[in-house]
């Protein structure tokens, strides 16, 4: 088995392998996938049941991808937390992904990721967008050498809808105004964390609490939300024909 000797910064000294005995993970999830997720990234690797995960990185790690030299920010054993409380990993791991997600060693020897530190760019995803998360970890072998391998955490986009902010719901026209043709105006906000989405609007009347409709209603979109998520509004008009209102 090819090893490499390397000196942590204790003066003790690690063996690390670059053979296959970490293998490479990849686990999906979609963006409403919430709170900590649990990565059971020893499920595949070889090495016996001796094995134990050891320390977890955030996937820049000299030469992952070729297994050699080794990534010396692996040297360390990382701190092991609770499997069932998460509040203590949370608070205590120094270690993220490459995204920014804290992660920690978990004492079943599972890793977890926490979402939330990722909520703004999960958000944003629209639907069947992926953002792809990495991170590295090593384990170690019953006989103290170490191998390390690369994990993957892919997220797939889901719709989520616009929201309205403020509006102007409310407008009034008047009979005999000297006018052919009577109007009513109003704008209404919205929002969506969608980024990519492109919105489409139209408009119906509801119902009128006179015999039959006296107009014509009609909405356009003024602003759109796509790339920054805000600043979106639609424009109402009411149109009605002067004659028309005469019913009144």
């Amino acid at each position: 088995m090819a090893t490499q000797q390397i000196a942590d910064a204790g003066g003790t000294t690690v063996s690390f392998s670059n053979t296959p005995q970490a293998k490479d993970d990849a686990f999906y999830f979609s963006e409403d996938s919430t709170g900590v997720l649990i990565l059971n990234v020893l499920a595949n690797d070889l090495g016996g049941s001796a094995k134990l995960l050891y320390s977890i990185d955030n996937s820049i790690s000299a030469s992952t991808a070729t297994k050699t030299p080794a990534p010396s920010d692996l040297l360390i054993r990382d701190t092991t937390y609770s499997s069932t409380n998460d509040s203590a990993g949370l608070a205590g791991t120094t270690d993220t992904s490459l995204l920014g997600a804290r992660i920690w060693i978990a004492s079943d020897g599972t890793i977890h990721y926490n979402t939330a530190d990722i909520n703004a760019l999960l958000q944003s995803l629209a639907q069947g967008q992926v953002l792809t998360d990495k991170l590295t970890y090593a384990i170690q072998l019953g006989n103290g050498t170490l191998s390390w391998a690369t994990t993957t955490i892919q997220f797939t986009g889901t719709n989520d809808k616009p929201l309205i902010g403020a509006t102007t719901l409310v407008g009034a026209v008047t009979e005999d105004a000297h006018t052919p043709t009577e109007t009513a105006t109003g704008t209404i906000a919205f929002g969506d964390v969608d980024l990519t989405d492109v919105h489409v609007v139209s408009a119906v009347f509801k119902g009128t609490d006179y015999s039959g409709q006296l107009g014509s209603l009609a909405a356009v979109k003024t602003a759109d939300t796509t790339g920054t998520g805000t600043g979106g509004q639609i424009t109402w008009t009411f149109t009605a024909a002067d004659s028309a209102l005469d019913k009144l």
